[in-house]
């Protein structure tokens, strides 16, 4: 069945929901959903939903997001939402929100065993479990320099390569961009000159592109950059937009220099038996709405620009393009990372070759 795919956050924010009761809801014990509102009653099914199949089905879906955060309100709900009214009813959820029983990096495993029914992860967290979609956040990797052309690739991707991967372990519904990186920096970058010697955050993924280009690279959890900008102890910091608008850098940064040869993914997910135990109609209805993820991806984007840039009306702070000759060396710095990581597709007995081919395909 086909399936279409979207975006959301930094690598930092990732999440997941849960539901109890229902003919196909896991079995989630005592926990009870932890969210900032009470659990939404169930919709009563409609007269023709009621005639196909009386019962209603609940699905556990456990979100790392508050329910006040941009990527709930913007992705999650609505599409929960649209779920439950394209259903008659007869498919409802219970939010277990901020990570109560599932967040990044163990979603899938939660599908898996039981914890949860459906929630959204990324791939990448699983090492050597997702190789196609690990090349996809390899640096270096240009996916597009839009989000609209963003989704559209990884839906091309998705489509031949990761998709058929992750579905071996879970029902994989779609797989979305995060929200566009940035190099957020206290000072101007008009050469790479301007870039050594510096002082940055960067995930673990990053750090040999940012150290070859002579940044001195430290590992700081996105709660702590505010913090760390204000102090000194950086002067720069690899962050999505969502870490700029959630943690506030802009306060403490003066510019965010884009970069489009950083790429990361998340993928909304449901367990395989909880799938198949819907009835045939109710898994079209999932899959069909899951095709709507791109809108609520572009709403989120546009959501979070335009907060950010309401709160820097003083332009003390600007969103700026990185020198094309600079950005130019970054990618050169990045090719030895991408041949090492298709070398490890090929090995697996992956086409590795293929799969590169497709994404320089993207922008050539």
């Amino acid at each position: 069945m086909k399936r279409i795919i979207a975006i959301t956050l930094t690598l930092s924010l990732v999440f997941a929901f849960c539901a109890c009761g229902g003919k196909v809801g896991s079995d989630t014990g005592s926990a009870a959903p932890v969210d900032s509102t009470e659990p939404t009653e169930p919709t009563e099914p409609t007269e023709s939903a009621k005639s196909a199949d009386g019962t209603v089905y609940n699905i556990n879906y456990a979100t790392e997001s508050s329910t006040e955060s941009f990527r709930y309100t913007k992705i999650e709900k609505p599409l929960m939402d649209l779920i439950t009214e394209k259903s008659g009813g007869r498919i409802q959820f219970t939010v277990y929100a901020s990570g109560s029983i599932a967040a990044g990096g163990t979603v899938i495993e939660s599908c898996v065993d039981g914890t949860c029914d459906m929630g959204i992860d990324m791939l990448t967290f699983y090492t050597g479990s997702y190789l196609y979609t690990e090349l996809l956040g390899t640096p270096g990797i240009n996916m597009g320099n839009t989000m609209e052309e963003k989704i559209a690739n990884l839906n091309t991707y998705a489509e031949k390569y990761s998709g058929p991967e992750a579905e071996k372990s879970v029902h994989f519904v779609c797989q979305f961009p995060t929200l566009d990186f940035y190099l957020d920096t206290t000072y101007e970058i008009n050469s790479m000159s301007d870039l050594k010697g510096r002082t940055s955050q960067a995930s673990p993924t990053y750090m040999d592109m940012f150290t070859d280009a002579g940044v001195s690279v430290v590992n700081i959890i996105s709660p702590e950059l505010y913090e760390s900008f204000r102090l000194n102890v950086i002067d720069s910091a690899f962050s999505a937009i969502g870490a700029i608008d959630a943690f506030k850098l802009y306060e403490v940064s003066d510019y965010a220099y884009a970069l489009p040869i950083a790429f990361a993914e998340q993928a909304l997910v449901m367990s395989k038996s909880v799938y198949e135990g819907l009835p045939a109609d109710l898994q079209a209805v999932i899959d069909e709405c899951a095709k709507e993820i791109p809108k609520f991806v572009l709403d989120l984007s546009e959501a979070v620009y335009t907060n950010v840039e309401g709160s820097i009306s003083d332009g003390s702070f600007e969103f700026r393009d990185l020198p094309e000759d600079v950005l130019a060396q970054l990618t050169e710095i990045c090719k030895p990372i991408i041949e090492a990581k298709v070398a490890e597709l090929n090995a697996a007995g992956l086409d590795g070759d293929g799969a590169i081919a497709l994404i320089n395909s993207f922008t050539n």
